[in-house]
């Protein structure tokens, strides 16, 4: 049976009193609410707590579709000293991409379900379910394009390896970029030919679709926040990729402002544009709801949708928080790395240059970047009542006004269903789950 939400409530201001007037059980364990966060997927929300995860959509018949199951842990996740403070940080990142892909895959399954839609779409929505596990003309023609375009670049581009078909060194500055022009024409040609069996095992494989989602999520992030600004800020100083002639270090150190600056301002873009779209303007009232509900339980309130709707739709805790931190400590110390480092005695330049960089920083500067914004978050969770706490989070919370809106009731009643979920779980154990009867789970270690 379901634990009253109200009840859970009762219960945790009763610990609380119990803690502060020295009658707490020595057992007791008290609850850490300061554990408990989400995110808003499409038409629906994710709650996770310190052992569990929930996420309640709301079907296309309007039913609230509710999944529990316990966290798993990764190999990584095994690893203790991976959970020391500033260390945690890269690996709660890469825990919430792999949650976050399993909730969005749930949240499509629910929206695709034909049993979810109204009986007169029903045979529509099969018929459209059936045709997108095909392989269509328009997909083949796309990709047939992409791989044309890319493969008249790398002709284009030929001339400048060539010379190692015929015994010529390879000189990374000036024959990387053409040559992994060719490899990406190669991957394309195969996706061309071998599309069909690909689309059906996403479809039907939810470990292999979340890690493809992750792998183009990383590509598309790299060309547009990383390689696009890198390009233009050499373009804009005149220092461009595969010129071998030496910049001095502020020269180079001018070209990294540009660069970050234009990161920033191109983040920042991207939001502000895809918040013009409806479905993503609806997921962000899904991520405004998400933050009223949990704002209302860390304010020891019962939750009930009236007390959710009065609640602000920021919180210090947000994603958007942590991206923002990470973004702006990432300015402030990758502008000062040597844009053409000597590697070896080897002056290091052009496209190599800027894969030696990324390469330094995804396995150097950025876990150390996630690890101190993780700590900042963890820290401004606790404090969000001191002055440079706020400080600190001003530009985070100003642009939560662009990665989420006010909430409806409907949006609301949603999140409360996922957080109950997970309080619930938490307390009994319990798993709630439309498709199956609850059932008690093991508890995970």
């Amino acid at each position: 049976m379901a634990v009253d939400l109200p009840t859970l409530n009762d219960e945790y201001r009763a610990r609380r009193v119990r803690r502060y007037t020295g009658t707490q059980m020595a057992d007791e364990k008290q609850p850490e609410y300061l554990q408990f966060g989400g995110m808003a997927v499409p038409e629906g929300v994710m709650m996770r707590s310190p052992k569990y995860y929930a996420v309640a959509c709301r079907a296309p018949n309007g039913e609230i579709i509710v999944k529990t199951e316990p966290l798993e842990k990764t190999w990584l996740g095994k690893l203790d000293f991976l959970k020391k403070p500033f260390l945690r940080g890269s690996l709660a990142l890469l825990d919430t991409m792999a949650l976050g892909m399993r909730a969005m895959n749930f949240a499509s399954s629910v929206a695709l379900d034909p049993k979810y839609v109204a009986e007169e779409e029903r045979e529509k929505v099969e018929k459209e379910n059936a045709e997108q596990a095909k392989a269509t003309p328009k997909e083949f023609r796309n990709l047939a394009i992409a791989t044309l375009i890319s493969g008249l670049i790398a002709a284009f581009l030929f001339g400048k390896w060539s010379p190692i078909l015929s015994g010529a060194s390879f000189d990374p500055n000036t024959m990387l970029a053409p040559l992994l022009a060719s490899v990406l024409t190669v991957l394309l040609l195969i996706f061309t030919v071998f599309w069909g069996p690909i689309k059906m095992a996403l479809s039907t494989n939810e470990k292999l679709a979340i890690g493809v989602a992750i792998v183009f999520s990383i590509g598309f992030g790299f060309v547009v926040f990383k390689a696009l600004p890198e390009s233009a800020a050499e373009f804009v100083t005149g220092h461009r990729p595969g010129d071998l002639a030496k910049a001095t270090y502020l020269e180079g150190v001018l070209t990294n402002f540009v660069a970050e600056s234009l990161k920033v301002i191109m983040f920042i873009g991207y939001l502000a544009l895809i918040r013009r779209i409806p479905a993503i303007l609806d997921t962000f009232r899904y991520h405004g709801a998400e933050h009223k509900a949990i704002n209302t339980i860390e304010a020891e309130e019962e939750l009930t949708s009236g007390n959710c709707m009065a609640q602000t739709r920021l919180h210090p805790r947000c994603g958007t928080n942590f991206a923002i931190i990470v973004v702006i400590i990432g300015f402030l110390s990758s502008v000062w790395v040597p844009r053409y480092p000597v590697l070896f005695g080897y002056e290091v330049t052009g496209a190599f240059a800027v894969i030696l960089r990324l390469v330094l920083e995804l396995l150097i500067f950025m876990p150390i970047i996630a690890g101190v914004s993780y700590e900042v978050i963890r820290a401004a969770g606790k404090m969000k009542d001191a002055k440079w706490v706020n400080i600190l989070l001003k530009p985070g919370l100003a642009t939560q006004l662009i990665t989420t809106e006010e909430p409806e009731e409907k949006h609301v009643e949603v999140a409360i269903r996922s957080l109950q979920a997970v309080l619930t779980a938490e307390e009994t154990g319990e798993c709630e789950n439309t498709e199956v009867a609850a059932v008690v789970s093991p508890q995970p270690g």
